[in-house]
């Protein structure tokens, strides 16, 4: 039941699963395509996003399903004109290097044919390339009518962009390396990282968002401003005053709080190595991301820590929990205690959402700052407290 996602985390996405108008689809069917001789590696930062959208119904006509074709197509574009510039290049090179090696006046026919030759071949490239960036061209701006002003689409569309100019920079590399001096390596090389860190960096921020976001969707169908346990829930699950129910909801939480934990660490992580990878900080935005997300699950880790602490304090039978809670007296007693304990889990001077709220104490609420310096001691400390 997990997969069937609820009505807010549906109303939070809706804005990329919205399918397009007719009209754009056959905008769509009209954009010119190419086929060219090499394809790109497939792009894998965007996995799990699209994994984590893959529990709603991504159908042909979704608009981010058509924008990765029109992606793809803008990608083909863009491929078959490296291939040709390459090509006419590497033809009008041939051309001038037969002209440096005739210098005898008898050559002047043969030199006047090459020049005609190169020039030709110069004009076609000149017309290859503005027909070429007329279609690629069109192809843009029919992705910016699927984005149509929206963040989250235009946000997508950004970070998987920023995946195809990896991929087009390792290309360009590839065709280049068995031609060009150490020197023109170089600046491919440069390209490609800078391309590489720009695609994580997005990825990350479009990650950030989209977690952030399905867990103030959680949030808000359980109407709780900064935890997504229900106390009325929990009260349900004990209702029976029974041994057995008690000892199945603490089996239950042991579970949850090793989820938890293994959700916080693996975003503690995640946060610790873009900062090793970016000292001078990460953009404030994927931080405000983290950091909710950050807060809302120690939050609920500490709240069912300390509902485990309380059921255990129980008794370990059946019979001892049941006769310690069969009586109104005590049975009231113990759902007051575990309310308490959801709201002392939401308190931010103890437990894991202390150690975690730690690490953003030098982030000003609302900051503009494009980006943020965060102190990797703390995000270390906040792992090493997660697993003890």
């Amino acid at each position: 039941m997990n997969n069937i996602p609820s009505f807010n985390e549906f109303k939070n996405n809706d804005d990329l699963l919205e399918s397009i108008t007719p009209d754009l689809l056959v905008e769509f069917r009209k954009l010119e395509k190419s086929e060219p001789d090499h394809t790109l590696n497939e792009g894998e930062l965007l996995n799990s996003i699209k994994n984590s959208l893959s529990k709603f119904i991504l159908g042909p006509f979704s608009k981010i399903t058509v924008m990765d074709k029109s992606r793809d197509v803008l990608v083909d574009l863009e491929i078959e004109m490296i291939e040709k510039r390459m090509k006419y290049e590497e033809e009008i090179d041939g051309l001038e290097s037969q002209l440096s090696g005739l210098n005898r006046i008898d050559d002047r026919d043969r030199r006047n044919a090459i020049i005609k030759d190169r020039d030709a071949k110069i004009k076609e490239l000149e017309a290859y390339t503005k027909a070429q960036k007329l279609k690629i061209e069109t192809t843009i701006k029919y992705i910016q009518k699927l984005i149509g002003g929206n963040p989250r689409r235009k946000e997508y569309y950004e970070a998987a962009r920023a995946e195809d100019l990896v991929g087009l920079a390792e290309l360009r590399y590839k065709l280049a390396k068995d031609k060009s001096d150490s020197s023109e390596l170089k600046k491919y090389e440069d390209a490609i990282k800078k391309a590489k860190d720009d695609a994580e960096r997005k990825a990350d921020e479009l990650k950030a968002d989209i977690a952030a976001k399905s867990v103030s969707a959680k949030t808000k169908d359980v109407d709780s401003p900064d935890s997504t346990i229900d106390p009325a829930d929990e009260k349900k699950k004990i209702a029976g005053r029974k041994g057995k129910d008690i000892i199945k909801r603490k089996n239950e939480l042991e579970k949850e709080i090793a989820d938890l934990k293994s959700d916080i660490e693996r975003k503690l992580r995640s946060l610790y190595d873009r900062m090793r990878k970016n000292p001078a900080g990460v953009s404030s935005k994927s931080l405000k991301a983290d950091k909710n997300f950050l807060i809302i699950k120690s939050s609920e880790l500490d709240a069912k820590m300390n509902i485990l602490k309380t059921l255990r304090e129980l008794g370990k039978t059946e019979s001892d929990i049941s006769k310690k809670i069969s009586r109104e007296s005590e049975f009231t007693k113990l759902v007051n205690k575990i309310n308490q304990d959801i709201t002392d889990g939401k308190d931010s001077n103890t437990g894991t959402k202390r150690v975690v709220s730690a690490i953003f104490q030098s982030v000003p609420d609302g900051t503009t700052l494009s980006t943020v310096k965060l102190d990797t001691a703390k995000i270390q400390n906040a792992i090493d407290k997660i697993n003890k």
